[in-house]
């Protein structure tokens, strides 16, 4: 279960969110199923990708003050997006700068298989500092994506990227490959004990590949690597706990 680690926090971004007067943090879409959270997912979604510390009274849901000018996009179920490309199956989850919705592109078939295409995409606020620090992570992810056009690489893969206009303004919009639980549902899976060493070690493994190739091939550095912020390829499945058969102690005759 090779991971994708997918983010990288800017420190002029963090100095505007000082300058703006908004909460520091970094962006850990928490990509989720919605049926769990009612959404992430960075991301990141989830997003894939998918977010953070909000002002929501419920981590699992973004406030709806939020959806106004300048704000998140009203998005639902069912909704298109690029002139009909892109149609909205479910939701993924939220941050503090964005919404992410799991989307069918209705334009495109798998190559290879012939499957239906689908991606994890975020939708910024738009107020314009949102805005640019949207452009910012468009303009890295297509430069991960020049070096790694196969997506080869275990880092965020940009499908597409647009502006969307609505009523609360234009939104940018990135769509990226769609991926499973973020790396903290696993350790939660484990009640916090400890993960497998074997999975420590594929986790650990694909983190490193993921970091080595930023560093020297695009001179990017991660400055915010969490649980949160590194996404597995799939769903963490649900372990059946069982229980600990208790001993039978044999009393000594006397």
């Amino acid at each position: 279960s090779s991971i994708k680690s997918c983010r990288r926090e800017r420190a002029r971004e963090g100095e505007r969110e000082r300058k703006s007067g908004l909460e520091s943090m970094g962006e850990r879409e928490n990509e989720r199923e919605a049926s769990e959270t009612g959404e992430c997912s960075d991301t990141t979604s989830v997003s894939r990708s998918c977010s953070p510390s909000a002002s929501s009274t419920s981590s699992d849901v973004e406030d709806a003050e939020d959806y106004k000018k300048g704000g998140y996009h009203p998005t639902k179920i069912g909704d298109t997006f690029k002139q009909g490309k892109y149609v909205v199956v479910k939701k993924l989850g939220w941050g503090h700068f964005s919404t992410v919705w799991l989307v069918k592109n209705l334009e495109e078939k798998d190559g290879e298989t012939g499957k239906e295409v689908f991606g994890a995409m975020k939708i910024q606020k738009s107020a314009s500092h949102y805005t640019e620090a949207a452009m910012d992570e468009v303009k890295i992810l297509k430069q991960i994506k020049e070096k790694d056009p196969l997506g080869q690489q275990p880092v965020a893969n940009l499908l597409d990227w647009f502006e969307h206009l609505g009523p609360n303004g234009k939104h940018v919009c990135i769509v990226l490959e769609s991926l499973g639980d973020n790396l903290l549902t696993l350790v939660k899976m484990y009640d916090y004990s400890g993960i497998p060493m074997e999975v420590v070690k594929m986790v650990a493994r694909s983190t490193l590949a993921a970091l080595d190739f930023l560093h020297s091939k695009l001179d990017i550095i991660h400055t915010d690597l969490k649980p949160e912020n590194i996404l597995l390829v799939g769903k963490v499945p649900k372990l059946v706990k069982k229980k600990k058969k208790k001993k039978s102690s044999k009393k000594n005759k006397k």
